[in-house]
């Protein structure tokens, strides 16, 4: 199951990359930080659900703990590549990894998180009926 999960996660990373230079050289000059960062997590959350949406079919959960199995994967995957590229990339320590999690600092990075743990429970929802069972 982590193999399918894995095959079917690895768009989002790609396109999160692709929002990393739309936050950093468009939005973040014309708008400042915190304006530029919300927007483009809100911009991930929205291609997340989109892409679930679309991709939900061809995991083909077979009911709701399933679709929360794949989201859970979806979840620890997300979790390792943002803090191996924080560190790696960023030089960030995982104090300072931890300490991005706080609300007040507008990094909503635990809206993304649970956005990846619950859009194929959501869109399972949606769509079981298009999911031959």
């Amino acid at each position: 199951m982590w193999i399918r999960a894995l095959l079917y996660w690895w768009p989002v990373p790609v396109f999160h990359f692709a929002n990393i230079v739309l936050r950093e050289y468009i939005l973040e000059p014309k708008l400042g930080d915190s304006p530029a960062n919300v927007l483009a997590i809100s911009v991930l959350v929205l291609f997340v659900l989109i892409y679930t949406w679309l991709v939900i079919i061809k995991l083909y959960p077979k009911n709701t703990v399933h679709a929360l199995q794949y989201g859970s994967w979806w979840l620890l995957f997300t979790v390792v590549a943002h803090l191996l590229l924080s560190v790696i990339l960023k030089g960030w320590t995982l104090q300072y990894f931890l300490s991005s999690f706080q609300l007040q600092n507008l990094t909503f990075w635990p809206v993304v998180y649970l956005c990846m743990l619950l859009a194929p429970v959501i869109m399972f929802q949606i769509r079981k009926k298009k999911i031959k069972i």
